[in-house]
């Protein structure tokens, strides 16, 4: 399947030869937008245009390459960030790799190398990011499932409906509504730091005084 046009491709080089090579052979499929001179501008671009793939030049004067990649990623995870670098040797890549790089080209660069690149790796991702929101919504579909059906839903009810107690008496309400449901009518006796709470029987009745001594 051929990327379209909402893949957003951000480059970011000084060099505007390799810029407007990226341009000429990455427009006709993608959204492309290049990042302005500068780490105000570079940081601006980012921001505005969350991109699903980065190509940037690492050896930039007045930018920050880890800052730079920390913020992709943090504004979309699934990002691929491409280092475009002319520093060739294996020290730079292993570190490129560290900053936060999914893949690492050397300048002079093959165009087709990067095209063929995006290509896999955009429709990879499309694919991953389409199979985790049907596995979510598989498993939203299941558990509204169980919660509607039969005795496990009840006791999933109940599960949930205590994490919004703030109260003995919010959650003696929540356990006789939970065995309500079972046609049980029940008399319920809380006790903790706050004391001794009967539900639906007088303190000084047999069942408190049962309840109290059992």
């Amino acid at each position: 399947m051929t990327a379209t046009h909402t893949s957003k491709i951000l480059i970011i080089d000084s060099d505007q030869n390799d810029v407007e090579i990226l341009r000429s052979i990455l427009e006709d499929r993608y959204s492309v937008t290049v990042a302005g001179a500068g780490a105000e501008a570079c940081i601006a671009s980012i921001n505005k245009t969350e991109p699903d793939a980065v190509i940037i030049d690492p050896i930039m004067e007045d930018i920050n390459i880890e800052t730079v990649c920390s913020l992709i990623k943090s504004l979309k995870p699934t990002s691929y960030i491409i280092f475009l670098s002319g520093d060739t040797n294996l020290t730079g890549q292993i570190i490129a790799y560290e900053l936060g790089a999914d893949d690492f080209i050397s300048k002079p660069f093959n165009p087709v190398e990067i095209d063929a690149k995006l290509k896999i790796q955009i429709e990879n991702r499309r694919i991953q990011d389409e199979l985790i929101d049907r596995a979510k919504s598989a498993s939203d579909v299941a558990f509204c499932a169980v919660q509607s059906s039969g005795d496990l839903g009840i006791v999933i009810r109940f599960m949930e409906s205590i994490g919004f107690c703030e109260s003995y008496d919010d959650l003696g309400i929540a356990l006789i509504e939970a065995c309500e449901e079972y046609h049980v009518n029940p008399v319920v006796q809380i006790r903790g730091y706050q004391g001794t709470l009967n539900f639906r029987c007088a303190q000084d009745s047999l069942e408190s005084y049962l309840l109290k001594n059992s």
